[in-house]
């Protein structure tokens, strides 16, 4: 009998929609169990997977399918694809209708175990990723300080040593005053607290004079 004719002899057209699901589920739920005590299922996924074809296929289709089930084990039953044994009847139930019922409605009952199989290469890759160990870090620099410089310096062969014949500075800016002294140039120059464009953050003064 379909969900549509029990539903009607118990007058659920006047339940509310709450109450109407509730004995949806009850006479769902009473048609897949007689269907999984035919096939001999025990285990908890497949009892849901034949609650589901229930659901999605209605009660009168999913007994059609166990009685075609049925007929099918009396005729000598399915093999395995590798032909090594005859399917299980459960087996050959879900064969049936993975095979014969609309795609549109056997993607929604079989959906969960696409999914496993399609993230099944993620898992693996993440196991393998767990159990290999982590590539050893280096430890950090230390800084260089001013100080380390003699030390870097006696560590220079005095043949390898270069030779600093002229020092060249450039100063960018707007100086003073220019003061001539014989063989130098003095100049005022001040130096503001705010930073540069290159980012150097000078110490906490607001002005400094420097004489270059």
């Amino acid at each position: 009998m379909s969900e549509r004719k029990i539903t009607a002899e118990m007058g659920v057209e006047c339940m509310d929609e709450d109450e109407r699901q509730r004995v949806l589920h009850e006479q769902r739920g009473e048609v897949a169990t007689r269907i999984a005590e035919q096939l001999g299922e025990t285990e908890e996924e497949p009892r849901k997977t034949i609650y589901k074809i229930v659901k999605k296929l209605g009660a009168d289709e999913a007994l059609r399918f166990m009685q075609k089930t049925l007929e099918v084990e009396a005729a000598g039953g399915i093999m395995v694809p590798d032909q090594s044994r005859r399917r299980t009847i459960g087996g050959v139930f879900f064969y049936l209708i993975k095979t014969e019922a609309p795609p549109e409605i056997t993607k929604h009952i079989f959906r969960k175990k696409i999914l496993i199989k399609k993230t099944k290469p993620q898992k693996e890759q993440a196991a393998k990723a767990a159990t290999t160990p982590a590539p050893e870090v280096a430890p950090p620099t230390p800084p260089f300080t001013w100080a380390d410089r003699i030390a870097v310096l006696a560590e220079i062969p005095s043949e390898e040593r270069g030779e600093v014949r002229s020092v060249k500075i450039t100063l960018i800016g707007r100086p003073g005053r220019i003061v001539e002294r014989r063989t130098r140039s003095s100049l005022p120059c001040l130096r503001s607290t705010s930073p540069s464009n290159n980012g150097i953050k000078w110490p906490k003064q607001s002005m400094t004079r420097r004489m270059c």
